[in-house]
């Protein structure tokens, strides 16, 4: 496999990046020795933060770095970027897309419009890639969650949704 990991690190997440952190790591040390690993954040803007590698050490100790950033996610922009640059190129290794983020605005440039993201979308299903998503609930409102949902949907991977509003106790 090559496993693309996309956390989000914006500010939807912000509340909950030391649990992101350690469960990034946690999510590294379950895959195969084999497997190439990309490690990518989105917050504020995309970064590559280890391109693949089997590594494990290198990706954990970069999980363990991440950082919130203030504003939005470009969910979309980072996919299509992502795919582009390592997916493709994958050769005889097995796509997975792993998406972890916040249910924030989706920042995406212009570069990828809904339509151009929804042929994007169908050239990844399956066989070619699988995708598997968590969205982290933190309103009512959520952006990115739909993009994240379809993409699972369509390759028929895995989504979940939690909260991460801690639940108050009723005044007595």
């Amino acid at each position: 496999m090559r496993v693309a990991i996309f956390v989000d690190t914006s500010a939807a997440t912000a509340s909950a990046i030391v649990q992101i952190r350690a469960a990034a790591s946690a999510f590294i040390d379950t895959l195969p020795p084999e497997s190439e690993i990309v490690l990518v954040t989105t917050g504020r803007r995309t970064q590559v933060r280890v391109p693949p590698t089997t590594d494990k050490a290198k990706l954990k100790g970069s999980a363990s770095g991440m950082l919130s950033e203030n504003g939005p996610t470009a969910l979309m922009d980072a996919l299509a970027d992502v795919d582009e640059r390592f997916m493709r190129k994958a050769g005889d290794r097995w796509p997975v897309f792993v998406i972890l983020t916040g249910d924030g605005g989706e920042n995406s440039q212009q570069e990828v419009d809904e339509q151009e993201f929804n042929r994007w979308m169908s050239r990844v299903r399956p066989p070619r890639r699988s995708a598997n998503a968590i969205v982290l609930k933190a309103s009512t409102l959520a952006c990115r969650a739909p993009i994240a949902s379809a993409l699972a949907q369509a390759t028929h991977g895995h989504y979940a949704s939690m909260g991460t509003r801690r639940q108050t106790s009723p005044k007595r």
